[in-house]
């Protein structure tokens, strides 16, 4: 089932899909005032040698900051022992962390012109039954956060909506991209 797009346009067509594996999700929530505090997090991790993945950070009409990142699960440990040192003392300032999720991106060459990407990777995803955690954008991809356990059932939903063959499929890992097999 090709992605919807509007009428007269092209289907949406992906060129890839890249699986990025055994990761956690981190939720901060900050005071809005604390907004600096987002950018101390993130420079603490990279400090550590700690990679991020699917940085997204925004505000709320409550007033608080919120920021969501991924890290491998072998990070798990020394980014929430870092959070307890670098978050404020507040009851606001709070931290948790969600293992087994994974970071799918859809790619296509031209994303960045094309309306509907994103809803087109949603409305997949929804209609398989797999859970979104949080999805983000750039020019050229979608990437969505997702239960791992949901991997598979994700992967063909993408593959299905943005016609993406079996070949263009790969798993990145230790820095390089694989085939998935």
């Amino acid at each position: 089932m090709p992605a919807p797009s509007a009428p007269g346009a092209p289907p949406l067509k992906g060129t890839g899909i890249v699986e990025c594996r055994g990761l956690v999700a981190v939720r901060v929530r900050l005071a809005a005032d604390q907004c600096a505090v987002a950018c101390a997090v993130l420079q603490a991790l990279a400090a550590r040698q700690i990679n991020t993945q699917l940085v997204v950070q925004q505000g709320d009409a409550d007033g608080h900051i919120h920021l969501f990142f991924c890290v491998q699960q072998g990070d798990e440990a020394s980014t929430m022992a870092l959070l307890a040192e670098v978050l404020p003392s507040s009851p606001v300032a709070t931290a948790s962390a969600q293992p087994g999720v994974a970071v799918l991106a859809v790619h296509g060459p031209h994303f960045r012109e094309r309306a509907g990407c994103a809803a087109a990777a949603c409305a997949a995803l929804t209609a398989a039954g797999v859970a979104v955690l949080a999805v983000s954008t750039s020019v050229s991809s979608v990437a969505c956060v997702v239960p791992v356990g949901q991997l598979p059932l994700a992967v063909r939903a993408l593959q299905a909506a943005f016609d993406v063959p079996p070949s263009a499929v790969m798993i990145a890992a230790d820095g390089l991209s694989r085939p998935a097999r």
